[in-house]
């Protein structure tokens, strides 16, 4: 329902009580047609409402930050700690998570059921919501993706208050330090988050033990992810 569709006797009562819930408003309610109503009808003297994000935050608190993902120990973790060095060395504010020392127990609803939320899940959920930008960076498991990460996905579409708001809309970069070629995971991951809503870009890494890291191909793709996420600043 859009704000629009609130009945106006509604909203001027709520706002010129000083109503608390009006005052601090969600991102499911459209900021711009709830600025207009209160343009309209609310006394000069009122707090401008201001916008929160699912996780009470302010856009404007919000960082411009790049999650770095790694869902292997070995050489992706090496690869992705490359990525986050180059990418600070650009600029780019960014963070890197281990997802394979989390701790997430896998997932099932018989697990859900007895478990509860997991510990470890509130402070991964917390990484996703604050990041503007992924980055995974995934070895190639029998053709497919590696368990760690999607039990971290089924984790977060379970247990997570905003599932949608934690990928719907981010730019996210592939790479992979596979065997062969990796072109399988990297098309998995790019089904799997393209369905989460995420703009998956269509430039990704893969190199193998023949095939080294490219620096300036590293630096190429990270300067498009920052182009993107300084796009999805708040304005």
């Amino acid at each position: 329902m859009s704000c629009d569709d609130v009945p106006i006797e509604f909203v001027r009562w709520a706002f010129c009580l000083r109503h608390p819930i009006p005052r601090v408003l969600s991102t499911s309610c459209d900021y711009d047609q709830t600025t207009r109503l209160w343009a309209r009808w609310c006394p000069t003297d009122l707090p401008h409402p201001r916008r929160v994000t699912s996780m009470g935050q302010s856009p404007e608190r919000m960082h411009s930050m790049l999650l770095i993902c790694t869902a292997s120990d070995g050489h992706n973790r090496q690869l992705a700690q490359v990525l986050l060095s180059t990418a600070k060395d650009l600029g780019i504010e960014a963070k890197f998570l281990d997802l394979t020392i989390i701790g997430l127990p896998l997932y099932t609803p018989a697990t859900e059921k007895n478990v509860g939320q997991p510990a470890a899940l509130a402070s991964v959920e917390s990484l996703f919501a604050d990041a503007r930008g992924l980055a995974v960076c995934s070895p190639e498991y029998n053709g497919s993706i590696p368990p760690v990460l999607t039990n971290t996905i089924a984790w977060l579409s379970r247990k997570s208050s905003d599932f949608r708001g934690l990928f719907n809309g981010k730019p996210v970069m592939l790479a992979t330090h596979s065997g062969g070629h990796g072109q399988k995971v990297l098309m998995a991951i790019r089904v799997q988050l393209s369905h989460l809503g995420c703009n998956v870009i269509g430039r990704d890494i893969a190199i193998n033990k023949d095939k080294p890291l490219n620096p300036d191909s590293a630096r190429s793709v990270l300067t498009t992810m920052q182009h993107l996420i300084e796009q999805r600043r708040p304005t």
